[in-house]
């Protein structure tokens, strides 16, 4: 899955979609499919689950 939003700019990073937030890997845009750590854009660590969110 690849988020973008109405002005058509892909999305990357951790991202607040929906009330969660996802990581979305910056060299392909995909939204992260397996449980690892994560660091944001700002800097900050997140525990990402499988399903994207962390």
């Amino acid at each position: 899955m690849v988020l973008g939003w109405d002005d058509g700019v892909v999305q990357s990073g951790v991202q607040q979609w929906y009330g969660s937030y996802y990581y979305f890997n910056p060299t392909n845009y995909l939204k992260l499919d397996h449980q690892d750590y994560v660091q944001s854009q700002w800097g900050s660590w997140y525990m990402v689950g499988s399903d994207g969110i962390g």
